[in-house]
């Protein structure tokens, strides 16, 4: 090759790595490419504690802890009420215990999902749950009645462009298909999504979108109701057609991560809550080891540009008990950054840490 042409290549292969280090450098880099929000109801200091006690360990592996105080609302209809609660995490401002994404007065709030899809990001929901419970629907409704699963899927598909969506909640789409005769896994397929009911469906989805590099959109379906308690490790031999918590986790990240602007991913794991409520303290571990196992996964992928929080919003009582204190929840952040989050703080507090995170063009 004559010497001039080995000079040009040379040049053009150089001025392509200077602009794709230039580019990660002011364009990637100052930004996490992942948000990730674990909500995890009746998390406490006690059963924690007693978990840790076993072989836990990356739960309070954590860089910044908060308290987040419930009882700093003025409205008395807000105070000790859990959709009230969610709805000022993602929308920033109080509201009435029957609602969820509306102002006192019946207005239309924005929230943190349609924020970060603003700002370029892919967005995930994950539960445990029902895909329509309020905790969920706080991220995507406006509504009066949060207690209408077929008004929550409705505004689901009505309302958003979300990328992936799994978790349990097939009789809601059955009610909502007879009550409302619409087929919304029809619609689903319609819109691009690709659907899968049982875990193997799940782990079979190809992560790339070819042609265009753009993430997937990927329904997942797995349960009636949620999904069902995890064995304990030493007796789990798999986990059968569900997926487990862990494996939830990775496959949203695996679908989301490839866009270039970052994604946020909110994950509700409600077992915890529901091995409280049931009375069950072994299977309260066995949850809160799952969900140890899940950080890890998060920890692992999404890399240390990453934020990841665990928020507890309140405590939760066993069937028969005396009602749980729902004035107090706590956050653990997981993050190298430099921007804090400490002592005790209000849900303001932590929906502005996460609107920086997701937005920091803003800032």
């Amino acid at each position: 090759m004559n010497w001039r042409l080995k000079l040009l290549s040379g040049l053009i292969v150089g001025i392509f790595i200077a602009f794709a280090l230039g580019y990660y450098k002011y364009f990637v880099a100052p930004k996490p490419p992942g948000v990730i929000l674990f909500i995890v109801p009746g998390l406490n200091l006690d059963n924690l504690a007693a978990t840790h006690q076993a072989r836990l360990n990356l739960l309070t592996d954590s860089a910044r802890a908060a308290f987040i105080n419930n009882d700093d609302l003025e409205t008395n209809p807000f105070h000790a009420q859990p959709n009230a609660i969610f709805s000022y995490l993602t929308t920033g401002y109080k509201t009435h215990a029957d609602r969820i994404g509306l102002s006192t007065d019946g207005r239309v709030q924005d929230n943190l999902l349609y924020l970060a899809q603003r700002a370029g990001r892919t967005v995930g929901l994950v539960g445990t749950s029902s895909i329509a419970t309020p905790e969920l629907a706080a991220f995507y409704a406006h509504t009066k009645n949060p207690g209408d699963p077929t008004d929550l899927l409705q505004q689901l598909f009505d309302n958003t462009k979300i990328n992936v969506i799994l978790g349990g909640g097939a009789d809601d789409f059955a009610r909502t298909k007879e009550a409302a005769d619409r087929d919304l896994f029809h619609e689903a397929d319609l819109y691009g999504y690709q659907i899968a009911r049982t875990d193997d469906e799940l782990q079979n989805i190809p992560v790339w979108r070819l042609p265009t590099w753009r993430a997937r959109r990927v329904l997942g379906v797995f349960a009636p109701r949620g999904l069902p308690f995890h064995a304990p490790p030493a007796d789990a031999a798999g986990h059968g057609p569900h997926p487990d918590l862990t494996d939830l986790t990775r496959r949203a990240i695996q679908f989301l991560e490839f866009n270039i602007s970052g994604y946020f991913l909110v994950i509700h794991d409600s077992l915890v809550a529901d091995a409280i409520a049931d009375g069950q303290p072994r299977q309260v571990t066995v949850e809160i080891e799952q969900l140890d196992l899940a950080i890890a996964e998060a920890r692992e992928l999404a890399g240390k540009n990453s934020v990841i929080i665990l928020y507890s919003p309140y405590n939760v009582a066993a069937a028969g008990a005396r009602p749980a204190d729902l004035s107090f929840g706590w956050v653990l952040i997981y993050t190298d950054n430099d921007q804090p989050l400490r002592g005790v703080a209000t849900g303001k507090h932590l929906f502005r840490y996460l609107r920086r995170q997701l937005d920091w063009k803003q800032f």
